[in-house]
């Protein structure tokens, strides 16, 4: 990819996250982001806060580019629950969360030479 794409497409993607993190706990724009219904079937009441709170910090690493391959993995996992969430218990809520997993498949598919050593490299433990 291009240099001038990959940036604008991190700060996008990282914008977003952020957005959605704090838009969660200030609520400036209502955009029901998380259906409370949908939720309670689950029974998890603290779910909303603590993806919230991923979101923020994995959008402000990789806006500054800290540990941006690690906080993808990591990244990817949530973005695929909250992905299959919507499709399954509340499609009218989609939008955002579907930009942030199509731009966290790119951006996996941008570095996968560096992140395939993590992926072949065969774990030793010694002394055990």
């Amino acid at each position: 990819m291009n240099e001038k794409l990959t940036f604008v497409l991190r700060l996008f993607l990282s914008l977003t996250l952020i957005f959605l993190g704090v838009n969660h706990f200030s609520n400036f724009i209502s955009l029901e982001v998380f259906n409370l219904e949908a939720i309670n079937i689950l029974g998890i009441k603290y779910f909303p806060e603590i993806v919230s709170i991923c979101q923020i910090i994995g959008g402000g690493l990789i806006l500054f580019k800290k540990w941006q391959i690690i906080t993808l993995i990591l990244l990817m996992p949530l973005s695929i629950n909250t992905m299959f969430f919507y499709l399954k218990l509340d499609p009218q809520t989609y939008g955002l969360e579907a930009i942030v997993a199509v731009l966290n498949f790119v951006f996996i598919y941008h570095y996968w030479d560096k992140i395939e050593v993590f992926f072949k490299t065969k774990l030793k433990l010694k002394n055990l």
